[in-house]
């Protein structure tokens, strides 16, 4: 039940958000927040996702938006965490993920970093509404990714282009991850997910003909 998956996801990514913040909030490592705003956006874009999806929730979802407008939100949903993997990736090879950021305060950590955390919070909330809103209102200027033929919906080319690009930034993180020398536990635990992240993509919407 594609209800009940996207429910758990949710949770699942609120719970490492609210695990990776507080890492950062003891050690101040910039990769921390990066990753941290990652599985944010993630979560709240998984929301919107499933109160788009036409037939789940109402007919039509709960979002006012067109028949692209599901299918885009799981675009950008998909693409939103591999993207702040790359950058924490980028991050750790001029190894400004290792250092903790310079912020005024007692010195103890938590306190002092109150404001990035916020900042990154609301700034990521500006994101996922801006992408609401170029998804709804703004749908009719999207390209077109799913269409319809006999009676059923069928990918398009442009869908295929896009999901394949997430699917290889999704790999090159892997790769990325992989040919360091030095591999903490966290570098680990995000290759595997990348990895993941490749396999629920290509099973979800590269090797299917249709949804």
């Amino acid at each position: 039940n594609i209800g009940i998956d996207t429910v758990a996801t949710i949770v699942n990514d609120l719970i490492t958000t609210v695990l990776l913040f507080g890492q950062f909030a003891i050690l101040g490592k910039r990769g921390l927040m990066i990753l941290a705003s990652g599985y944010l956006f993630s979560s709240l874009m998984a929301l919107a996702h499933l109160l788009s999806f036409p037939g789940l929730l109402a007919p039509t979802g709960w979002l006012s938006g067109g028949s692209q407008t599901t299918v885009w939100l799981y675009m950008f949903w998909h693409a939103g965490l591999p993207l702040a993997v790359l950058l924490y990736v980028r991050q750790c090879a001029n190894g400004a993920a290792a250092a903790p950021v310079a912020l005024g305060g007692n010195g103890n950590g938590g306190p002092s970093r109150r404001n990035p955390v916020l900042i990154a919070v609301a700034a990521v909330i500006v994101v996922v509404a801006g992408v609401v809103l170029l998804t709804t209102v703004g749908h009719d200027a999207m390209p077109t990714l799913l269409t319809v033929v006999d009676n059923a919906p069928v990918y398009t080319l442009a869908y295929r282009i896009v999901v394949g690009a997430i699917s290889a930034l999704a790999a090159v993180n892997v790769f990325l991850l992989w040919r360091r020398r030095l591999l903490s536990v966290l570098d680990l635990w995000v290759m595997v997910v990348m990895c993941a992240w490749v396999f629920d993509i290509a099973l979800s919407a590269i090797f299917n003909h249709q949804r």
